[in-house]
């Protein structure tokens, strides 16, 4: 605490010192020194907001640039089947690292496929998505009654990592409506090219 107090009592003994050297300065001279003085900061200043301006243009670029995986529910309205899908609507490839599914869902019990080799998506982790990219797999939520439930998806892209919750509702995706125009007065061609137009609509949903 001493030193501390000296070294304060030699600083304040400096700037005394210094003002009065200022002051003797002729006024021509002061003038001088204090607009180099304010260039200066303003030199100063300018730098630091142009250093922030470039890490936040760069913190935006990244933001665009980089991966964006995201898990939603994806129902088909004519087959009324679900999927749940994990893609990457980013702009750069990700990794995903891991999938946490909540505690409260055992999602083995409701899914549509019952193939002994077939692996729930939930469950995969490690593996790439490129931009646009997705997996999903079908799974039963007529037959079963699940609530809302979360899953947590861990990914890696440009060197960072992110870690996104969402929320998935199986009995929204259901309440989908769907409207078809019909008309009996219809004739065939007619009718083939609206069931042509249903069954591409389908496809597209799906894709």
């Amino acid at each position: 605490m001493i030193q501390y107090n000296y070294k304060m009592y030699i600083w304040g003994i400096f700037m005394c010192e210094l003002i009065r050297k200022f002051n003797e300065l002729p006024v021509s001279e002061r003038i001088q020194i204090i607009a180099t003085l304010t260039t200066m900061v303003g030199i100063v200043v300018s730098l630091i907001f142009a250093i922030f301006t470039l890490r936040q243009n760069n913190k935006f670029k990244r933001e665009e640039a980089r991966a964006n995986i995201v898990c939603f529910i994806e129902h088909i309205t004519k087959t009324s089947n679900s999927y749940i899908v994990i893609k990457n609507f980013g702009k750069s490839i990700g990794r995903v690292i891991d999938v946490t599914l909540a505690a409260y869902v055992d999602i083995d019990k409701i899914v549509g496929i019952t193939d002994s080799n077939f692996e729930n998506i939930l469950k995969q982790k490690n593996y790439i998505l490129a931009p646009d990219q997705k997996i999903s797999s079908f799974y039963n939520f007529i037959d079963y009654d699940i609530d809302d439930f979360t899953v947590t998806i861990s990914y890696e892209t440009l060197g960072k990592t992110y870690k996104e919750e969402f929320l998935l509702k199986p009995r929204l995706a259901h309440n989908v409506v769907s409207t078809v125009k019909t008309s009996s007065n219809y004739n065939n061609t007619e009718n083939l090219l609206s069931n042509m137009n249903e069954s591409l609509r389908e496809i597209s949903e799906k894709i």
